[in-house]
């Protein structure tokens, strides 16, 4: 086992859905763990069928309703007539995290067939625990952290897992393959991967001590960091030794420009824009010229292809709800390049998580306990059409959306 192939102790899993990839290319380690699945969109893909929609009542399939009488079938009028083909809806795929029996697990399902969905993994550990779900640049690779809870608490251990037609094949991901100057130096976690791109930001999870004497104690730092598959280089964004600053979920806005949201201490979460090219990061702001800016307080950023748009996560009352603000500067040529205007919120019933931008930015899944359990919801760009993807009785949640759509009938 080469060094960069060293297990360290935080979590992150990569499966690699279409073939593999440039991450962990060089460990050499695998298991397999049983599970078979394909991206296929087409019904005889190896999907298991759970929870199917209902049917849906066609008007033209019952005479009462179509104005037929019972027994008569309308001649076909004119050349081709009643040969016309449907015309092909847009489909999209997504991941999410469920606790169906036996245990928390991640599946993949699409939203034309929200029913059928493939598990991407076999747990049966009631307290193994998934989450932060990133796909990377052209869906053949899905990130997400993994922890295992114990009494005491139990520290994660990171994978990196293949998929392909033949069963899922495990090795462990450590921080030598994110381009660390000695294997093991941190944990990654929270990938991001830069749309288009060779490269992913990530933070990484380390410790340290300070401190002499009576006064020595060891701390846990979060650090900012990214890493080019292409060129084999990493580097730290942020890495001060200060333990009050957590870093949250990370998103891409441009190749220049990362979006992150970080808590410094016991105050806010709130959203901050990394300029790679300048090597400094600000918080982003609200307002016009015309008006007093503030720094936007949220979380679980996601950035709308082609970056002009920002969907973002902030308690109201209580709750989650979704919001989004815009980049374009549009009539506000003098607002600071940090500036997200026009924030407004998406959602206001339940509590609401999780956006996932669709490829073509026209819809952003999300995940809502509106209706009881989590489930995966869909809604268009301006927050109508809030339709329900998922109804099963355990919880569906932290949704993630392939980044390549498909068609079908």
């Amino acid at each position: 086992m080469n060094a960069k192939c060293k297990t360290v102790k935080k979590t992150l899993l990569l499966i690699s859905l279409l073939g593999i990839g440039a991450l962990g290319a060089a460990c050499g380690r695998s298991a397999s763990t049983g599970v078979e699945a394909d991206l296929s969109p087409v019904a005889d893909s190896g999907f298991v069928q759970e929870n199917p929609p209902p049917a849906v009542d066609n008007p033209a399939e019952n005479p009462a309703d179509s104005g037929e009488e019972p027994g008569e079938t309308p001649a076909p009028e004119g050349p081709g007539a009643g040969d016309e083909p449907a015309t092909p809806r847009t489909c999209y795929r997504f991941a999410f995290v469920s606790d169906r029996a036996p245990a928390e697990n991640v599946f993949l399902s699409d939203s034309c067939n929200p029913g059928v969905v493939v598990p991407l993994t076999d747990n049966t550990q009631a307290r193994t625990h998934f989450g932060n779900l990133s796909f990377n640049s052209d869906g053949g690779a899905l990130a997400f952290d993994r922890a295992t809870v114990s009494i005491p608490l139990g520290e994660p251990v990171p994978f990196l897992a293949r998929l392909g037609a033949t069963p899922v094949a495990i090795e462990t991901l450590d921080s030598g393959d994110l381009g660390a100057f000695d294997a093991g130096v941190f944990a990654p976690q929270r990938l991001a991967f830069e749309p288009g791109g060779s490269r992913v930001a990530f933070v990484g999870v380390s410790t340290h001590g300070v401190g002499l004497g009576a006064d020595f104690r060891v701390i846990e730092v979060e650090e900012l960091r990214v890493y080019d598959a292409a060129t084999g280089e990493g580097r730290a964004l942020i890495n001060t030794l200060d333990d009050r600053r957590k870093i949250g979920r990370i998103a891409w806005q441009d190749a220049g420009h990362l979006i992150f949201s970080m808590r410094l201490g016991e105050g806010p979460q709130q959203l901050y824009r990394y300029d790679l090219e300048g090597h400094d990061f600000q918080a982003l702001e609200q307002g016009t010229p015309s008006y007093r800016s503030f720094p936007i307080e949220g979380g679980a950023p996601a950035v709308k292809p082609g970056g002009a748009q920002l969907a973002f996560v902030r308690k109201v009352d209580g709750k989650n709800q979704i919001f989004a603000c815009s980049f374009v500067r549009r009539g506000y040529p003098a607002l600071h390049p940090n500036a997200c205007s026009r924030v407004r919120p998406l959602t206001s019933e339940g509590a609401n998580s999780d956006p996932a931008w669709t490829p073509d930015g026209e819809f952003l899944f999300f995940t809502s306990d509106r209706d009881g359990n989590e489930n995966i919801y869909r809604m268009k760009k301006d927050g109508t059409e809030q339709t329900a993807l998922t109804a099963a009785f355990s919880d569906e949640k932290r949704v993630a959306v392939h980044p390549q759509s498909f068609t079908a009938p």
